[in-house]
């Protein structure tokens, strides 16, 4: 019992049935103040066999790191706020498996009746950033598409806790960057430690 609450650790929620007498052992699991829950049922016999061990570990591993969630990001700029129009946000963000991070990818396309506004171009984050994501260099890849005529490979790296901004190799990424119009785009995959 003890190296299957070692195994589970603070993740055991409440301990269904024990019975001294009984051959098998029963756990509700989940996250941390989370909904997420699953029924484990592991027999006495195999409480030392490595093979239960992963599985049980397995299992609580699938609720720490669930799938992708969508989020809606939000485009904004250092200066005139951009009209959206009818530009296309998309988003996605989940908690890396194994770890406290989260992985974050956001997408911005232009529409016929989006106008960039002025400034550094911004994009938010599904999950507000640690003190200590931005005390250190949390970057990741960045692309910027002209539809016309090319895209060009950049850093995305955290401004603020709540956003995203963008340099490319020529600098930060600004409304003067290229002739935004209809298609274009700019996205980001960051990893990084929420608050």
């Amino acid at each position: 019992m003890t190296a299957i609450r070692n195994c589970l650790n603070h993740r055991i929620k409440k301990q269904r049935n024990f019975d001294a007498k009984s051959t098998t052992f029963e756990w509700d699991i989940g996250v941390e103040g989370g909904a997420m829950y699953q029924y484990v049922q592991v027999g006495l016999g195999q409480v030392g066999s490595p093979d239960t061990m992963n599985g049980v570990g397995n299992q609580v591993q699938s609720l720490s790191a669930p799938g992708w969630q969508p989020f809606t990001p939000v485009f904004t700029t250092s200066g005139t706020q951009p009209t959206i129009g009818n530009g296309v946000y998309v988003g996605r963000y989940r908690r890396a498996s194994g770890s406290d991070l989260i992985i974050a990818e956001a997408k911005f396309t232009f529409g016929s009746t989006t106008a960039v506004g002025t400034g550094s171009i911004y994009l938010s984050l599904p999950v507000p950033a640690s003190a200590g994501a931005l005390a250190f260099p949390s970057m990741g890849a960045a692309r910027i598409l002209d539809a016309s005529s090319q895209f060009w490979s950049a850093v995305a790296y955290l401004d603020t806790a709540t956003r995203v901004a963008f340099i490319g190799n020529s600098g930060g990424v600004t409304n003067s960057w290229t002739a935004w119009a209809v298609n274009d785009a700019f996205a980001y995959s960051i990893q990084y430690e929420p608050a």
